[in-house]
């Protein structure tokens, strides 16, 4: 593990526990280690202080910035195993297999099926409107009437 602080320096953020770009987390967590940073360094009345105001800084900064450094990298896992790479070559064709061209994909797909439905559904519609049956038994049949 790296030190966080030397003396009287310390570091912050993606210094000193990088993240993951996909979460946006690095900021973030520059953001907190400064606050602690900041609440720590205002307890202090000497300079002779400082070493222990930055060595509680990383001792409460720990836990979380591994624990937020940890899920980042685990949402990067899914990600990458997810949607590994924007394109693959698929029977002789390049295809998007990102995250948007997977959503494209799926969209298709859900418009074929149901062009597929609504086409099947009109010409069962057609071909039962299209059988004569006396009025007696057209009233028990759940044909629609014209």
């Amino acid at each position: 593990m790296k030190p966080w602080t030397d003396g009287k320096a310390a570091l912050i953020g993606d210094a000193v526990h990088a993240m993951m770009p996909n979460l946006g987390q690095g900021g973030c967590q520059a953001i907190e280690d400064a606050w602690v940073l900041k609440e720590e360094l205002g307890n202090i009345k000497t300079r002779t202080e400082i070493e222990g105001a930055l060595s509680r800084y990383r001792d409460r900064r720990l836990i979380r910035s591994a624990a937020v450094q940890g899920l980042s990298r685990f949402a990067s896992d899914i990600i990458i195993k997810g949607f590994d790479t924007p394109a693959k070559l698929v029977n002789g064709k390049i295809e998007n297999f990102n995250y948007a061209g997977v959503v494209t994909k799926v969209r298709a797909r859900a418009k074929r099926q149901h062009k597929q439905d609504t086409s099947y559904r009109s010409a069962t519609a057609s071909a039962y409107s299209n059988i004569s049956l006396p009025p007696s038994l057209r009233s028990q049949t759940l044909i629609p009437r014209r």
